[in-house]
């Protein structure tokens, strides 16, 4: 049976957003500063893996969109390459070089999507490696400077929206 919080993690965090210091929100839900930096410590982290998730859902999106059409792509020059193979045994000799260059050229296409799918696996794992830097930089933040903590969360979220504004106005919406 999961044990009953003393703290009310909302009051713990209108009263962090006060800008009150944890021995001054213990002494107001009368408990002690240990309690409330742990709360606080674990409302941090709940609120950057919120943060991490939201981006990482948008991330995985884009991500699953240019696999299948990479995907698609990779369907497309393997079937033409399956036609120009089966033109290559029925044709007579004379017709054979066009379609040798051909196939070549889709072969050469063929390269291009495999590094092109290197390349989004690649970025994906480094934007993975980044949110984890991420996190933990406002985790150990946190852990020494509350008040830090939230004014950095508070300027992400607010470029996070900026960005969202211009990109909005740049693409006519």
């Amino acid at each position: 049976m999961a044990r009953q919080r003393k703290i009310n993690l909302q009051e713990l965090k209108v009263l962090s957003n006060k800008g009150m210091s944890g021995v001054e929100i213990a002494e107001t839900l009368g408990v002690s500063k240990g309690a409330v930096s742990k709360n606080l410590k674990s409302l941090t982290k709940a609120i950057s893996q919120d943060i991490v998730l939201r981006q990482a859902q948008r991330i995985n999106d884009k991500q699953l969109s240019a696999m299948s059409r990479l995907e698609k792509m990779a369907g497309d020059i393997d079937h033409e390459l399956e036609a120009i193979n089966k033109e290559l045994e029925e044709s007579p000799k004379g017709g054979k070089t066009e379609l040798r260059e051909l196939k070549i050229k889709f072969n050469a296409e063929g390269r291009k999507q495999i590094n092109s799918h290197l390349d989004l696996a690649k970025a994906l794992y480094d934007i993975t490696e980044v949110r984890k830097f991420q996190e933990t930089v406002i985790e150990v933040i946190g852990e020494v400077n509350v008040e830090a903590r939230d004014e950095i969360l508070r300027r992400l979220k607010e470029r996070r929206a900026l960005g969202s504004v211009f990109r909005r106005s740049e693409s006519g919406i």
